[in-house]
């Protein structure tokens, strides 16, 4: 799959994907200075992420930070410098990214609501009906609503 954006920055190069952001570390003389100075790749997938920061460069650089449960913010803070067309990639990537945490969290919310079966739900309506809480008539009729009757 090709990733979404490719992003240089100053420690590492950013490839964004639909369901994960992939860091490629830099040996160069400003990783080195900013003490981030390591080769290799890191995953970082939005399932995992609580947000995303964008900070816009102003007269020093710019930066995107993931969050996440037991993160530090030092390793996920990637720096970028402050040329235009860098900083339009970098914004379009934020947003993309932000959408990105958001369907992940709303998949989260909504598969964590127990769904029941059909009969799960008449054994309840029974035993409601077995408690007086509701009349035969509304018991059937629920059944029936739910054997699609």
């Amino acid at each position: 799959m090709n990733p979404i954006f490719k992003l240089i920055g100053n420690v590492a190069d950013l490839e964004v994907y639909e369901d994960r952001v992939v860091c490629i570390g830099k040996k160069t003389f400003k990783a080195m200075m900013m003490g981030r100075s390591y080769t290799g790749t890191k995953e970082y997938y939005y399932c995992d992420m609580t947000s995303v920061k964008y900070v816009a460069p102003s007269s020093i650089n710019g930066f995107l930070s993931f969050d996440f449960p037991g993160s530090d913010n030092i390793e996920e803070t990637f720096w970028f410098d402050r040329k235009k067309e860098i900083i339009k990639e970098f914004e379009k990537a934020y947003e993309y990214i932000k959408e990105r945490i958001a369907f992940y969290k709303s998949q989260k919310n909504t598969s964590s609501i127990p769904t029941l079966s059909s009969a799960e739900e008449i054994k309840k309506f029974k035993e409601l009906l077995d408690s007086g809480i509701i009349t035969q008539e509304e018991f059937d009729s629920k059944k029936k609503q739910l054997l699609g009757l």
